[in-house]
């Protein structure tokens, strides 16, 4: 019965530590994912201000000197997509 015992005892102070060392584990690696987030934020920010910046330099003068015009006609695509049919011929 004694043995019983001591065998109870160490297997729950076994578990323990094994418990308390997967915390401690988890916690570094948490530590390093939200460092890791962190600096991921700071990217996609940059971006965005890049991106915004950038949107508010394109003018009509800039596009038409990169050799965009007016749209002579505006076409709408209706939302309800459109069956076609074509026929397709082969070259020989």
């Amino acid at each position: 019965m004694l043995w019983l015992m001591i065998s109870a005892v160490a297997l729950v102070a076994i578990f323990y530590v094994y418990s308390v060392n997967r915390t401690i584990v988890y916690v570094a690696q948490r530590d390093s994912i939200e460092s890791k987030v962190s600096a991921i934020r700071t990217a996609i920010t940059g971006l965005d201000s890049a991106y915004i910046s950038g949107r508010s330099g394109i003018t009509m003068e800039v596009a038409t000197s990169l050799g965009y015009g007016e749209a002579s006609k505006v076409v709408y695509m209706p939302k309800k997509a459109v069956s076609v049919l074509t026929r397709s011929e082969t070259i020989q």
